[in-house]
């Protein structure tokens, strides 16, 4: 109701709220989740949060705050296609991820020492994880743009040079996605759960791995 009424026309607020709104379990219709997260993307866009690399006159905790907002953004635009098979809001054409830093655990330092829920440990590897976790969100734009294209034209109805550059991408994404694999293996090694790790980052490493 705030939201169709204008009753908060901040567009970092409202693009958080929308967020929150994306999980809604709601089951009669499938598209309200999407409806949200296009919403959260559109107000990041509007409160500059898309250019947290670039925009000129923001202090570093104005800039941070756009970059978490924006990078949460990007994991619900891939997890949820994952789920429900359309195409990502946010592809290659609208955000440069090959040259703008991802979410980074230097991004989430100045809460780590001060969380009510989780010891300072805990809660630097719950940042890590999200760092881990916005990097296969990378990888995932290419895997998920094959299952699920933009122009909605499956890869299996295309033919000649068309297939050849799909097939070529479908390597390299492959490729990309087996390199993450290594990596992140090496700092989260799967299964969790073999030592003596939080519960929390035990779930969360299983949830990443479940996305891969």
């Amino acid at each position: 109701m705030l939201f169709d009424f204008n009753g908060r026309r901040d567009p970092i607020s409202t693009a958080q709220g929308a967020l929150l709104l994306s999980y809604s379990p709601e089951t009669h219709n499938r598209k309200v989740n999407s409806f949200w997260l296009d919403v959260a993307i559109q107000h990041a866009k509007d409160a500059n949060a898309h250019a947290y690399d670039s925009a000129s006159g923001l202090t570093e905790r104005e800039r941070t705050r756009r970059k978490r907002l924006f990078w949460c953004c990007v994991l619900r635009d891939r997890i949820l296609p994952l789920g429900v098979r359309r195409p990502v809001f946010i592809t290659d054409a609208h955000f440069d991820f090959g040259n703008c830093s991802p979410l980074n655990v230097k991004d989430l330092e100045n809460e780590i020492d001060y969380s009510k829920v989780y010891d300072p440990e805990t809660k630097r590897l719950l940042a890590e994880l999200i760092a881990t976790l916005c990097e296969l969100a990378i990888v995932l734009t290419g895997v998920i743009m094959i299952l699920s294209p933009p122009n909605e034209i499956p890869i299996a109805s295309v033919s000649g040079a068309e297939f050849s550059r799909s097939w070529m991408l479908i390597q390299q994404t492959r490729s990309d996605l087996y390199r993450w694999y290594e990596n992140a293996n090496v700092r989260f090694p799967t299964p969790a759960g073999l030592g003596d790790t939080h519960e929390s980052v035990i779930l969360y490493t299983n949830l990443m791995y479940l996305y891969y």
